[in-house]
């Protein structure tokens, strides 16, 4: 009998030591784990693989030529650079640059493409906005669909050509920004609406004067070979600058008025190639009735009032202190346009709703009846990950 309990009391020794080896081994897992989610979290923040910027820039055309015969032609682009904001994935992504405009954004020119990217920038900083051209590089899909649902339709269907959907058969996007400053070779904007990391295929300044659409009736705008000397030009409306002025694209819409000498400067031969004009004159009158758009993009869309819980508003200003504010006049513009994708607003419109807005993890509630969203739970992105 006696052997018998020293011999289980050796066995439960033994089990104690193992369970205590186990234990051990675990948490030394659990440590190299967290370590390998670092890496790999830091890598992907850096990652700018071959194949993403191959497939970014590969354009493919097909066409039929007079014999009859079918042949698929490749127009390859190199991207420019890249752009840099803190939306890392597609989730709570302004739809237009226009609903965060307060938001900074960078884009950095590629030292590959040229050597002294800064001279390839010079004369920018006289523009106060910059149309930028890049690839939708998330949107992954085997298919083209012919006809795609705008968030504003709730569900109803539009040819995808009369969208501003990234869903293309060449999915290229079309942002108007306004210039906060340059810096070598960095253009930092205001007015987010792309993802981290998006390739740049081209950037070219924002003319209202060959921008904005002109009545047939209407002469061309004077803005070729005119003598500077001797005009009186009032362009205080254009208001050109790189700083942190209050001007929106919208002010740069309305027509100029007429200088008297305009008729005069008119008649002196053409001058400088197109886009190196020493000034930009002003517009002629434009004739409203000569633009339309559908009428489902006027249409008056439901905002929501977007309001903190005492304890969520709380959480923000332990976490980033002086930086609230402003994360707040960010994070109420994203929300008040509901960032939700017409799916999860139909089967899930009861649900709480998270997104991340730079370094924060924004949870909150839509209410359709009252029109507000409550912002419920404030974290940092990086409690998410433990």
């Amino acid at each position: 009998m006696t052997e018998n309990i020293e011999f289980y009391q050796n066995q439960i020794a033994l089990a104690r030591t193992e369970i205590k080896n186990l234990r051990q081994r675990i948490s030394a897992l659990k440590h190299e784990h967290q370590k390998e989610i670092s890496h790999i979290k830091s890598t992907l923040s850096s990652l700018r693989c071959s194949k993403c910027a191959e497939e970014a820039t590969t354009v493919v055309n097909n066409h039929t030529h007079d014999e009859g015969t079918s042949s698929d032609s490749q127009i390859k682009y190199k991207p420019i650079g890249y752009i840099e904001t803190s939306f890392n994935n597609k989730r709570g992504l302004p739809r237009q640059a226009s609903v965060m405009t307060n938001s900074v954004g960078v884009v950095t020119i590629d030292t590959n493409v040229f050597t002294n990217p800064e001279h390839a920038l010079s004369g920018l900083e006289e523009f106060s906005h910059i149309w930028i051209i890049y690839h939708f590089h998330m949107t992954e899909s085997n298919s083209t669909p012919a006809k795609v649902s705008p968030p504003r339709l709730v569900g109803e269907k539009k040819g995808v050509f009369s969208t501003r959907s990234p869903h293309r058969p060449c999915p290229i996007g079309l942002s108007l920004v306004k210039i906060h400053s340059i810096q070598g070779n960095k253009i930092h904007f205001y007015g987010v609406d792309m993802v981290n990391g998006t390739p740049v295929l081209d950037i070219k300044p924002y003319i209202p004067q060959y921008d904005y659409p002109i009545s047939e009736a209407n002469e061309r705008p004077p803005t070729e070979g005119i003598d500077l000397a001797g005009l009186n030009l009032n362009v205080s409306s254009l208001n050109i600058t790189t700083g942190y002025g209050d001007m929106l694209p919208s002010d740069l819409l309305t027509p100029l008025t007429p200088s008297e000498n305009l008729d005069e400067a008119l008649s002196i031969q053409r001058g400088e190639p197109d886009g190196q004009e020493r000034y930009i004159g002003q517009a002629s009158n434009i004739n409203q009735t000569d633009v339309r758009v559908a009428s489902w993009i006027t249409n008056t869309r439901n905002t929501y009032q977007v309001v903190f819980t005492d304890e969520s508003l709380t959480r923000l200003e332990n976490l980033i202190g002086s930086r609230a504010d402003s994360f707040k006049t960010n994070i109420m513009s994203l929300l008040s346009e509901d960032p939700r994708s017409v799916y999860v607003k139909t089967k899930y419109k009861d649900h709480e709703y998270n997104c991340v807005l730079e370094d924060l993890s924004i949870t909150c509630v839509f209410d359709e009846t009252s029109s507000i969203c409550t912002i419920i739970a404030v974290k940092s992105a990086d409690e998410l990950q433990n």
